[in-house]
């Protein structure tokens, strides 16, 4: 549908800035699909999203969880 291709095209680039800023040793591929993931998680948990919140920040923090989860799991393959 229109509106989420219109979601994915506004917040694509602030999430693959966040990304690079604070998981910088993160592929690029790794980030794309970090991205993809992200966006389709917000947008599947829209009917929980609060909306006395601020959104970009509630999207920040789904895929900053998401880059959390794969440096740990990167982490644990090599211990």
């Amino acid at each position: 549908p229109a509106a989420e291709h219109e979601f994915v095209r506004q917040f694509t680039g602030p999430l693959h800035a966040l990304l690079r800023k604070d998981f910088g040793r993160l592929t690029a591929s790794e980030r794309d699909e970090l991205v993809q993931d992200a966006l389709a998680s917000a947008i599947r948990s829209l009917p929980r999203y609060d909306p006395e919140k601020r959104f970009i920040t509630w999207l920040f923090t789904i895929a900053r969880r998401r880059a959390i989860d794969l440096v740990e799991r990167t982490q644990n393959e090599w211990i």
